[in-house]
């Protein structure tokens, strides 16, 4: 075989390794998994349903984590339709503070370092008026600072709101 086939053959092979790699890298980027939301982390409400004068409880969950440490939110509801009652740490964080009422509460909670899991935030209580019918909306509001990882950069995250269906 002449020198100028050999250099010829180990080019093209060198081309095609490169063509190789960099095909790899396009699918790896192309179908590597993530939590669904295009990548951003998810703060979602939970749905529930019961009959009027029942209570329900409601899962607020955070998912694809990426690691933070502090949680300021709003979740708004209809008072005229559900009365809130109580709410339990769900787990995720080791404490959250959740005040207000009368058609809005806000969740608070400041960790030591970054949480890296994904999980229930807490599970929030409410009793279904008499009144109440249809499905009654929970909506999740959180604002452009409203988490944080422990070097306080701003995460931002992707809301999902949940319901209440009365039966």
């Amino acid at each position: 075989m002449s020198r100028k086939k050999i250099i010829i053959i180990t080019a093209a092979a060198v081309a095609a390794a490169a063509l190789i790699t960099c095909l790899a890298v396009y699918l790896v980027s192309v179908f590597k998994p993530d939590s669904g939301t295009g990548g951003k982390p998810t703060l979602s409400v939970g749905s529930a349903s019961g009959s009027a004068g029942e209570t329900v409880r409601v899962p607020v969950k955070f998912t694809g984590n990426p690691g933070a440490m502090g949680f300021l939110f709003d979740i708004n509801y209809d008072d005229d339709f559900l009365e809130y009652i109580s709410f339990e740490n769900g787990g995720l964080l080791s404490d959250c503070e959740i005040s207000g009422g009368s058609g809005s509460l806000k969740l608070l909670s400041i960790e030591d370092s970054d949480v890296t899991d994904d999980g229930v935030i807490a599970y929030l209580t409410f009793r279904i008026r008499d009144e109440a019918s249809g499905e009654l909306a929970l909506s999740l509001v959180c604002g452009e600072n409203g988490v944080c990882n422990y070097n306080e950069e701003s995460i931002a995250v992707k809301t999902s709101d949940g319901k209440i269906t009365v039966k």
